[in-house]
This record gives structure tokens, sequence and C-alpha cells, in this order.
């Protein structure tokens, strides 16, 4: 009866065990991906609040003001994979209205990154039913959301901009007229 029942206790070890273990890799797994989320949204920058209350305690006459600012990559939000994520033109905006309430007149450089990092071509599998943009439809909103960039950048007072020339293929003629018109 012993054997029975030690055989039957081995028997479902093995039978269930593959199963246990690839339940335990995958939660595993899962915590790793949280884990490096929450390392990821860590802010390694002085809140504005905090820059504000530094520059309250410089005169602004005679001392210039240098921010840079980059890598946009098209996106007018954050993207919001995470919670408490910085970032977005409205909050660039509001964060460069602030800094001149205090009294100083920066000089605002981007340093590149305006245009998507990437194409986003979206591939439609065998199985999806719903109607994907096309290439051309993903290009030409990419184009809306460079442009999109540039007048917000032009509007906040913008006085120099790096664009990277392998990326000069996302413009037509009339945004590179715009583009030196800034």
């Amino acid at each position: 009866m012993k054997k029975y029942i030690l055989l039957t206790l081995v028997l479902t070890v093995i039978v269930i065990g593959p199963f246990a273990y690839q339940k335990w890799s995958e939660a595993k797994r899962l915590q790793h991906i949280r884990e490096t989320k929450q390392l990821a949204s860590q802010i390694q920058a002085t809140p504005l609040t905090d820059y504000l209350h530094q520059l309250k305690q410089v005169s602004p006459d005679g001392t210039p003001l240098l921010l840079f600012t980059g890598n946009t990559q098209a996106q007018l939000e954050p993207c919001g994979c995470f919670i408490g994520q910085s970032g977005g033109l409205p909050r660039r905006a509001k964060a460069i209205a602030r800094i001149r309430e205090t009294g100083f007149s920066p000089l605002l450089v981007d340093l590149g990154g305006i245009q998507p990092s990437q194409p986003q071509s979206m591939k439609p599998s065998s199985s999806a039913s719903v109607n994907l943009p096309t290439d051309n439809e993903v290009h030409s909103r990419d184009q809306h959301r460079v442009q999109t960039t540039l007048t917000a950048m032009k509007m906040m007072g913008y006085d120099a901009f790096f664009l990277l020339l392998q990326r000069l293929k996302l413009f037509r003629i009339r945004e590179l007229t715009y583009l030196s018109n800034f």
C-alpha cells in the first residue's frame, strides 16, 4: 500500500511539476519586469520647484542661462508606459514659462531627436481583423507630429536646434522651408 501511495505521489509530481515550474518561472519573469519598470520610472533630475527655488537665489542680471532639451521623438505627450513619467511639450512649455517668470531669459537649444526614433511600420497579421494604418498613413502622422513639435518650439521661443541629417527624409520641401525660417 505504501508503494502505491509513493508511486502516486511521484507520478503526481512528474505530471504537475512542469506546469508548476512554468507558472513559477512566469511569475518570476513578471516580477523582474515590474522591478525593471520601477527602476526605469525613477526620475534622476531636480524637480522644477527646487530648480526655481535655486534660480530665485541668483540674480538674472548678467547670469546666462542655457536650457537644453532633446530626444522628443515626435511624442507630443508622454507615452504613459509608467506612472509619474516626466516630459511632454505642454510640461516643457510650462517649465520654460515658469523659468522666465523668475526674470531669466534662457537661451533654448534642442539637441535633436525630434523625429521618431525608428519607422513605425505596422504589418497586419493574418489573423488581424482590425484596419491598421498603412505605412503612408503612419509616415504622414509622423510628419504632422514633427511639424507640431517645431511649431511648439517656435512658440516657446527656441533659439536653436539640431536636426539629424539621416532623418531629413521625413520632411518634405515645405517643412524644410519652414525650418529655414525658424
